[in-house]
């Protein structure tokens, strides 16, 4: 199986989008060589692990806008829920600074 294959890419996404692990990817997506899989699969540089995280992400947006509506009409289930969510995400976004300043300041 070619793994950059723009189909599989696109499978491999959609699995991201449910945060599936890589074991239940190889089997959903009948994966013959799981060992190579694996190692696409843990390197954040490869276009496999960078389409499983942009299936992630485009889920997180997903829920996001939509508890967001949900607030904004007053549910405040939804408003809850929508701020620990941006709270997550505002700490991500400090994390991922820190890491790039730390990297910046090695170079």
């Amino acid at each position: 199986m070619d793994l950059l294959n723009s189909e599989f890419l696109r499978k491999v996404e959609w699995a991201g989008t449910f945060s599936y692990s890589s074991s239940r990817i190889i089997n959903v997506l009948d994966i013959e060589n799981a060992e190579e899989f694996i190692l696409a699969f843990s390197n954040p540089e490869h276009p496999v692990a960078m389409a499983y995280k942009k299936g992630q992400d485009k889920a997180d947006f997903a829920i996001d806008v939509n508890l967001y509506k949900q607030a904004k009409e007053g549910n405040l289930e939804a408003m809850k829920l929508y701020f620990e969510r941006r709270a997550i995400n505002e700490q991500d976004n400090d994390d991922e600074y820190k890491v790039k300043r730390i990297l910046d300041n090695n170079a």
